[in-house]
């Protein structure tokens, strides 16, 4: 595989391109361990990042004489944002199946929730003891999301340099619960982006007026590279009174009588039982839908490195923030109190906002659910994906106007651990990152030439 700075050479004097031959098929199912990485984003505890690097270098088409280059819209990275509970090594088939789909010629990585890896590494104290890992809610999993996407835009920005070249953009997906972070998170990068700027121009006015050593250590720019397109997969917007899964579900999260009993049980199991073991026990458990073998590793890693907390905090703090019924809870508790009662950062209060993360995207927004069209929503999703149900979809248009909705009625909301069903959501999932970001650029063209008209 050769880097974008190997082939400047082949760049230049313009060659026809031929891309190398795939990697054997034993090759491509292990890439995935290579390109493993953990990021300290937060000193308490690592994340782990799943890689799959850019294997073909696309080549630019000529355009007149002018030595300038046109050519369909390119995505340079893709950030992919897991589904509670937030392990990115589930995702690994799905990054290598997307990165196909774009023709190899972009880099996928896959981020999981901060504290949701299923290493086993030590995080210790000062006193060199062993420390416990504190997990993170809803809005801390957005922050952790938002940095670690503006360290995506920066590695982009350093890629490129060379300005003769068609400048590429990133894309965001997230499936379930992280299709919601992820728009959450695009818009917490582009809100810095903006403080940022106002930053700059008040700190260039400071300086012209009065010049001082100090303004030499202004804050590095920030990122110059645009975010094209996301897409939420089957995303979890809000919180369902009527399914009964999520209601035992946030029984489980939010009683401590029944999360701390299942949380031991899984460590002990996990400390005790040795891995191969753990697995064969994960198969009978999911005996009725089975797993794909390298889902049931992952899953025997998740549950040994004590994974099982994190997730379950997660699930309590997501019924909190996605529910109305809570939301109206706070609001007789703030009038209550006068206002001293604390509320996630993020929080449903209606059943007409559910989409509103989403919808403040515009055109770049997409999203992939099970379902047939023309139908209604509660005989679109009978069957399956309780987390996306069609009463949720049908508010959709209204919502969010612009977002593009594409339904599959052979889809279920744990793909990830069917190959078949892995690859078509990739395939799917490339198509809507292309159109919406066409989309999104021909209308902010047409608005550039209103507005140079005017």
């Amino acid at each position: 595989m050769r880097s974008i700075n190997e082939n400047q050479n082949f760049f230049d004097k313009m060659v026809p391109f031929s891309p190398p031959t795939p990697p054997p098929p034993q090759q491509q199912q292990k890439r995935w361990r290579r390109s493993h990485e953990l990021l300290a984003s937060f000193p308490s505890s690592p994340s782990e990042v799943i890689r799959v690097p850019a294997r073909v270098a696309e080549a630019p088409i000529p355009r007149g004489n002018h030595g300038r280059y046109q050519h369909h819209h390119h995505f340079r990275k893709i950030l992919v944002l897991p589904g509670n509970p937030g392990c990115s090594s589930f995702y690994s088939p799905f990054a290598e199946a997307l990165s196909d789909e774009l023709g190899g010629t972009t880099e996928v990585v896959a981020l999981s929730f901060h504290g949701h890896e299923t290493s086993t590494a030590e995080v210790k104290g000062k006193e060199g003891r062993r420390k416990a890992r504190k997990p993170l809610c809803l809005d801390g999993q957005v922050e952790h999301a938002s940095d670690f996407l503006e360290k995506i835009l920066r590695e982009v920005d350093e890629e490129q340099n060379d300005k003769s070249f068609p400048a590429g953009s990133v894309a965001v997906v997230g499936h379930s619960i992280g299709g919601t972070v992820a728009a959450l998170a695009v818009r917490e990068v582009e809100e810095r982006r903006r403080r940022r700027k106002k930053e700059e121009a008040a700190l260039s006015l400071s300086s012209r007026s009065s010049p001082s050593p100090s303004s030499s250590s202004s804050p590095l720019p920030f990122p110059k590279t645009k975010i094209a397109a996301v897409c939420a997969m089957m995303p979890y917007v809000a919180f369902d009174e009527g399914s009964s899964q999520q209601r035992a579900l946030r029984l489980l999260a939010g009683s401590p009588l029944a999360r701390v009993p299942a949380c031991l049980g899984a460590r002990a199991l996990g400390a005790l039982l040795p891995r191969t073991a753990l697995s064969a026990l994960v198969a009978l458990a999911t005996a009725s839908s089975p797993l794909t073998k390298h889902a049931r590793e992952i899953v025997a890693d998740f549950v040994s490195a004590g994974g099982l907390d994190h997730a379950l905090f997660l699930a309590k703090t997501e019924f909190k923030a996605l529910s109305v019924v809570e939301a109206e809870k706070r609001e007789e508790e703030e009038k209550e109190k006068n206002g001293s009662s604390k509320a996630p950062k993020f929080s449903v209060s209606s059943a007409s906002e559910i989409w509103a993360p989403l919808a403040s995207l515009g055109r770049r927004a997409s999203v992939f659910a099970v379902g047939k069209s023309g139908e209604e929503g509660s005989e679109r999703n009978e069957k399956d994906d309780h987390w996306c149900p069609g009463h949720h979809l049908d508010l959709l248009k209204a919502q969010a106007p612009f977002a593009k909705l594409q339904l599959d009625p052979s889809q279920r909301h744990d793909f990830v651990v069917c190959d078949d069903r892995t690859a078509r959501a990739a395939k799917a999932v490339a198509g809507l990152l292309r159109e919406t970001a066409l989309a999104a650029a021909a209308a902010a063209a047409a608005e550039e030439e209103e507005e140079a008209k005017r």
